[in-house]
């Protein structure tokens, strides 16, 4: 038998399984879809205007550019760049400048709506991937780099970075957020561990994860300062605590349907995307005892990396493998259900509900590091 039989033979057995656990739910969702400008322009990290949250902004990899899109117009624009600059993730800081990894080119990307003009950072070392930022208190940038084992810090006025290096070797650094405390939490998605760098500066400290092979990606913070991220080898999500130094796993009914990409809305409310599930998941810790999922219309859609929400819970995601972005709101059917009444691209999903399994284990280790700010001068 062929390993690629196998697979699909494996993964069609935890999909029937899957099914036959499901209730639906008295939720459904409005989703909205639309298609790229350029073709093959695969959108990515998405992000909502920090001004207007019915505009929103995002990356397109293969057109060296970023895009944005006005629901209340309905106008699709593309911004493109001449070079190999490849935008990957993607933040938006207070005064609305995009900030993004570049792949290929060791860079970090900036561009300004206002001006429509794109620059471009070189990391201060040899062989740098530059990947997903995030912006603290201070306005500084911070930005991952997934082969390197580094996380740079760039200071905007001074236009100079500053280079953490963490300690354990080859850990893939994914993805980087600040918490209300401003301390810089991030995820190690080859070493299992979420780590944090204090607000000193000077002091990394590392967890590991219950489990070897999970592999941490995109993480959320909530209100409580409780670190949430997905686990891409896995059929998890999980949770830190740092007060208590505990992690808390839920586990969908399922085989690997690969939590992805997440982002968290008003009342802490967790929304994620899958790989293999086509969907997008709801889980509101207040109900531990359950997930809520909403298939999106499009089938393999190829939803990875981009997904936001703004503070009304709407949320918005990319179809990178189908080469379109999304808008869904979830509610209640009656609420949403105009009778009499279509609009174009829209589509309601109902929502079902399946039950989470949950588990808590004390963090098995922790590693602390001093570290020396390291500020290297290009060669």
């Amino acid at each position: 038998m062929k390993p690629i039989f196998l697979s699909t033979l494996i993964l069609s057995f935890a999909i029937l399984a899957f099914s036959q656990s499901k209730e639906k739910s008295d939720l459904v969702g409005e989703f909205y879809e639309w298609e790229g400008k350029s073709k093959n322009s695969k959108p990515d990290q998405i992000r909502i205007d920090p001004f207007n949250r019915n505009i929103v902004w995002f990356t397109l990899p293969p057109v060296h550019g970023v895009g944005r899109f006005d629901f209340t117009k309905k106008e699709y624009t593309e911004f493109k760049e001449k070079g190999r600059y490849r935008p990957d993730g993607l933040i938006i800081d207070k005064h609305g400048i995009l900030w993004f990894g570049e792949q290929g080119t060791g860079t970090l990307g900036k561009f300004d709506p206002i001006t429509e003009e794109f620059e471009h950072f070189f990391a201060p070392y040899k062989g740098a991937n530059l990947a997903i930022p995030t912006v603290d208190h201070d306005g500084n940038i911070w930005v991952v780099d997934h082969e390197n084992n580094i996380i740079n810090r760039f200071h905007p006025k001074e236009e100079k970075f500053t280079m953490f290096r963490l300690p354990t070797p080859r850990s893939w650094v994914t993805d980087v957020k600040a918490d209300s405390k401003n301390r810089i939490w991030y995820s190690c998605y080859n070493s299992d561990r979420i780590g944090v760098i204090d607000t000193d500066r000077k002091t990394l400290t590392e967890y590991e994860l219950p489990e070897e092979g999970v592999g941490p990606a995109f993480m959320a913070i909530d209100s409580k300062d409780r670190v949430w991220f997905t686990m891409w080898i896995s059929n998890k999500i999980g949770m830190f605590d740092p007060k208590s130094k505990k992690f808390s796993e839920y586990e969908l009914p399922m085989k690997n349907p690969g939590p992805s990409a997440m982002t968290i809305g008003k009342d802490d409310v967790i929304y994620f995307s899958t790989k293999y599930l086509n969907s997008i998941v709801q889980f509101d810790p207040r109900k531990e005892g359950q997930f809520t999922y909403f298939t999106i219309p499009t089938p393999k859609s190829g939803q990875k990396d981009g997904i936001c929400v703004d503070d009304k819970n709407v949320i918005w995601f990319t179809e990178m493998g189908m080469n379109k972005i999304a808008r869904l709101v979830v509610g209640k059917e009656d609420d949403i259900e105009l009778p009499g009444k279509s609009y174009k691209n829209r589509t309601i999903q109902p929502g079902y509900r399946v039950k989470a399994k949950k588990t808590v284990t004390s963090a098995y280790s922790e590693k602390t590091t001093r570290v020396k700010l390291q500020k290297p001068v290009r060669d």
